[in-house]
């Protein structure tokens, strides 16, 4: 079954994709023809955490030449995606390792 992105997606809607695979082309003509702005923020996150995690930040049109993203992958499309939030997001992953740490050395 097709998902029917009209009526799921609006302006405010944070849409997550699971392994969206390495052509992006299908999911940008979806999420504009859904009604989304080629502007809408986005961030691929990679091998969300490991240790090689990396994230880049683009907007929906920029998809279209994104490329070199290593699976398991996470496409997040919507304000939530702004790269402003990369910043945010580098600091508090730095503190969720500091606190992993803690915790590992406290139950050793």
């Amino acid at each position: 079954m097709a998902l029917d992105w009209t009526s799921a997606i609006t302006p405010g809607t944070t849409v997550v994709v699971y392994m969206p695979g390495a052509a992006y082309a299908g999911l940008v003509d979806a999420l504009i023809q859904s009604g989304l702005d080629p502007q809408t923020p986005c961030v691929v996150v990679s091998c969300a955490a490991r240790k090689s995690q990396r994230m880049r930040w683009t907007d929906i049109a920029g998809l279209r030449t994104l490329g070199g993203i290593a699976a398991p992958a996470l496409l997040i499309v919507g304000r939530v995606a702004r790269s402003d939030a990369e910043t945010i997001t580098a600091d508090l992953w730095k503190q969720l390792q500091a606190t992993a740490v803690q915790d590992e050395q406290h139950i050793t």
